[in-house]
């Protein structure tokens, strides 16, 4: 609202019209702008950048020229802050008196020729949200409009040098004696203006409110807009520089709405060749028969991200592994997902040759335990077949020895196979198997290639059930073991204690590891 209950007056007693309110208008703007602005914080860079009298200039100066009135800005203290547009020839006259008084002019309200006592008008409409409405002793008139946002106070404009009704000579005269001006020529110049009735000024001040808080906000949505822009290609230009990555974003459908250079680097594609087709067209045809794209979009959707493992496809039909994340970027129906995925095919490599490295360092392990193994198994079969021999000889049955001839014949091929699987000459098969039996098997092998300071105890249960598995993976997970448990010890004395039991797992089981 408009108030007329301005701190400076003609005389000692205050006009009779002093404290009239004018419509709710103004207040219920005022009150709009702070919901609207609640919990808006400002740096003091944008603060500053807000209230920018450069920035102002145009539209307080086309406002000025249209409503005939001085216009300018202020800080929160009332002290002009940039230029005044549209100055009126009378207070030009009596503020040239006042500026060679330069320490008062710092401190003094500018739009009034006599400010004594000091002008609180701009203070006051901070503090009310309301327009206010200040006559000076002299009878000039102005607005004080102020300017908020978020609640929090940013300054003021202040309009007028006008006065609402004729001026009076006596305050006229003596202002232009304690100012040291001619009387003559500014009596003069005061009454050939004209003066402004208060109910145009209250239209006018409702006007410039209702101005100034929609420029404000037009500003801050533009300060926003820049600073946004500006963090968006900071953060693009991060992007594009990180060799190995792409990011590129989808809809909700899945079809690509931005593409950016590093996509372009891992992909193959230019952005005008992907913007607008689903996101789909990188994943391999068995992901897309699995419709793993559309599982990985609609995790996205229900939990904010989903990330993955998998082989893309490039332009060229080529393939590289990627590590990949889907994250929605906003709320609500329209919000978009950033893709971002990261080309590891050069890790992955490296870990295959570095698994074949210590594939071929735990053949030498093995053949060791191999070797001694086949020199037990052909010793066996060389007696035996003496045995056998000598038994022709003298006209017996040599059954039990060709038996024990059979059965060394059979773990020595068991033991090739064994060393065919490893090496990958031939396939895996899944069987049921005796844990217990391959581990005493395996140990057998391990014992001759550990260090002497290495005692070596088992536990290998009862009869444990039998599991479904392949007999090979499980002899290299015993070599592991063992070799990991044996190097551990090192030049010291120690044990290697290797256990076999039953145990039920769960999805919540906790197995120790000892």
């Amino acid at each position: 609202m408009i108030s007329r209950n301005g701190p400076l007056t003609y005389g000692d007693e205050p006009p009779d019209d002093l404290g009239e309110k004018y419509g709710p208008s103004s207040g219920s703007e005022v009150d709009r702008s702070r919901k609207e602005g609640a919990g808006i914080e400002l740096s003091r860079e944008m603060f500053e950048e807000l209230l920018d009298p450069e920035g102002w200039t145009e539209v307080l100066s086309s406002y000025a020229r249209t409503v005939g009135l001085a216009v300018a800005l202020t800080n929160c203290e009332g002290h002009q802050s940039g230029p005044c547009h549209n100055a009126q020839l009378a207070w030009k006259m009596g503020n040239a008196a006042r500026l060679s008084d330069e320490a008062g002019s710092k401190t003094r309200c500018s739009f009034c020729l006599d400010s004594s006592p000091p002008c609180r008008g701009v203070t006051t409409a901070l503090s009310t949200g309301a327009v206010e409405l200040v006559r000076d002793r002299v009878g000039m008139v102005h607005l004080a409009v102020p300017l908020s946002l978020g609640g929090r106070p940013l300054g003021a404009i202040v309009a007028g040098q006008v006065f609402d009704r004729y001026p009076e000579p006596l305050p006229l005269e003596r202002f232009a004696r304690s100012s040291g001006i001619s009387t003559q020529p500014f009596w003069h110049l005061t009454r050939k203006q004209a003066p402004i009735r208060n109910a145009t000024l209250h239209v006018y001040g409702e006007l410039l409110l209702s101005l100034g808080i929609a420029f404000l906000r037009q500003r801050y949505a533009a300060i926003l807009d820049r600073k946004l822009a500006k963090a968006s290609l900071r953060f693009r230009l991060l992007l594009d520089g990180i060799r190995g990555y792409a990011f590129f974003t989808v809809d909700g459908t899945g079809s690509v709405t931005s593409w950016n250079r590093g996509a372009e680097r891992i992909f193959g594609h230019r952005g005008d060749e992907v913007v607008g087709r689903h996101f789909s067209l990188f994943f391999t045809p068995e992901d897309i028969r699995t419709d793993a794209h559309g599982k990985l979009l609609l995790q996205a959707q229900r939990e904010g991200s989903a990330n993955d493992q998998r082989w893309q496809v490039r332009k060229d039909g080529t393939r590289f592994f990627a590590e990949g994340s889907l994250t929605a970027l906003g709320e609500g129906r329209s919000r978009e997902f950033g893709r971002l995925s990261h080309d590891v095919t050069d890790r992955l490599n490296a870990e295959e040759a570095l698994r074949e490295t210590q594939k071929l360092e735990s053949i030498g392990l093995l053949a060791s335990g191999i070797a001694h193994d086949f020199n037990n198994l052909l010793g066996g079969v060389l007696a035996n077949s003496e045995l056998a021999l000598m038994g022709l000889t003298e006209g017996s049955n040599p059954a039990e020895e060709l038996l024990k001839i059979r059965g060394a014949a059979i773990r020595g091929a068991e033991i090739v196979r064994q060393l065919m699987v490893y090496v990958g000459e031939e396939t895996e098969v899944l069987e049921l198997v005796d844990i217990a039996a391959i581990v005493k098997d395996m140990l057998e092998l391990l014992k001759v290639s550990v260090s002497k300071h290495v005692t070596v105890e088992t536990d290998l249960g009862g009869r444990l059930r039998a599991v479904r598995a392949n007999s090979s993976q499980i002899r290299q997970i015993v070599m592991n073991l063992f070799h990991n448990a044996s190097e551990a010890i090192g030049d010291q004395d120690g044990v290697v204690r290797v256990t076999t039991r039953d145990v039920t797992v769960t999805p919540d089981s906790r197995l120790a590891i000892s």
